[in-house]
């Protein structure tokens, strides 16, 4: 029952747009750098895919990105995996206004 709730309260907060789910995944050479200092490289990584997106989408005149992000640390067969699954909204604000792209 709580997840239902929480799931319909977070679908009420979702705009009205197409949306892309991106992964981004640690290049496998680094994961041994989890061990050490996780919070750290973890922190790197959220910023370095935020970082990404919102050059991205100023490049190409796409306004102010939004995104949502869940990191995965482990894959499905229970090896280490870690990756960050982001959900962006089709469109950007720019100034005031919303713009939904292709």
């Amino acid at each position: 029952m709580a997840t239902a709730q929480w799931a319909q309260k977070q679908q009420a907060r979702l705009l009205p747009c197409r949306y892309f789910h991106l992964v981004f995944t640690l290049p496998h050479e680094l994961n041994s750098a989890a061990h050490y200092d996780p919070s750290t490289l973890y922190q790197c990584l959220f910023k370095a895919v935020w970082d990404t997106l919102s050059k991205f989408a100023q490049r190409k005149g796409h306004g102010q990105l939004g995104m949502t992000s869940v990191l995965h640390t482990w894959g499905q067969n229970l090896s280490q995996h870690i990756h960050l699954h982001c959900l962006v909204p089709a469109g950007g604000l720019t100034q005031t206004q919303w713009h939904e792209r292709e």
